[in-house]
């Protein structure tokens, strides 16, 4: 089943304005891991704003969550499906401590008093917070922020999961980090369909497919061994290829013959040492 579906979108800020997105066309899967890639000013968090009808319904084509289209009367509905987590974690907060923040969705859904407090102890366990519930935000580093952003989102118990540049402003060590509570909890939930509005191409290169955007449009689309293998294309738009990538395509041009199918590099390191 399609947890995502966009059709020909196409949208501006305001009549007469230039497309931010334009004539855009992409499913996202159940149970599918798919990253959107691309430079600032791509229309990357754009598309997140206007999946979620962040940005109203003024746009052109259409988008369907779970079969449901988008719009001014179906929005509330569409988004009991779907879990956004933002650039800045800061923007998420809106409890004087991570259980209250934790509760704010649940409160919004009138869950009972009396369920409320174990399904905030489940999620704050299942991203490593269950030690930091009575804690102010403002005492938490930005990764352990953004784990309290992603457990407010899960306790919604979403089916689609929106990350909208949601390490970008982590430092190394808290986004590898997020990264690797992600993947976890993709593991742990196969069913759970994910969006990473991303322009970190390391991440992308885990993901099940990547879809390039560039000014707005699609420019590629399909699995990352594929989308990642042509260096010179990604770079025309300002983008690079993963790092193993580039060292297989440095490798091929010195003569050595790399095998295609080498996307990780353990493998690549393997493959040299064997």
């Amino acid at each position: 089943m399609k947890a995502l579906s966009v059709n020909h979108l196409s949208f501006a800020y305001a009549e007469g304005d230039p497309l931010v997105i334009s004539d855009l066309s992409f499913d996202v899967e159940e149970g599918e891991y798919v990253s959107l890639i691309g430079h600032n000013g791509s229309g990357k968090s754009t598309l997140a704003k206007v999946v979620t009808g962040l940005l109203g319904f003024r746009f052109q084509g259409s988008v369907e969550v779970f079969g449901l289209s988008l719009s001014k009367s179906t929005v509330r509905e569409a988004r009991k499906n779907i879990g956004l987590v933002f650039q800045n974690p800061d923007n998420q907060f809106v409890g004087s401590t991570v259980e209250e923040d934790i509760a704010f969705g649940l409160e919004n859904h009138s869950v009972p008093r009396e369920k409320m407090q174990g399904i905030i102890d489940t999620f704050a366990k299942e991203v490593g917070m269950e030690a930091f519930l009575k804690k102010a935000p403002e005492g938490l580093s930005g990764g352990q922020k953004q784990r309290v952003a992603i457990a407010g989102v899960l306790a919604m118990n979403p089916r689609l999961l929106i990350l909208d540049e949601a390490t970008s402003m982590l430092d190394p060590s808290g986004k590898k980090e997020i990264l690797s509570l992600i993947h976890r909890l993709k593991k742990e939930n196969p069913s759970l369909a994910i969006l990473s509005i991303t322009h970190d191409v390391e991440e992308a290169a885990k993901s099940d497919k990547v879809i390039v955007l560039n000014a707005g449009k699609k420019i590629e689309e399909g699995k990352p061994v594929d989308v990642f293998k042509d260096q010179k294309a990604l770079e025309a738009i300002r983008l690079d290829a993963p790092f193993v990538y580039r060292l297989a395509n440095a490798l091929r041009e010195r003569g050595i013959d790399v095998p295609s199918d080498i996307v990780s590099e353990d493998a690549l390191a393997r493959w040299l040492c064997r």
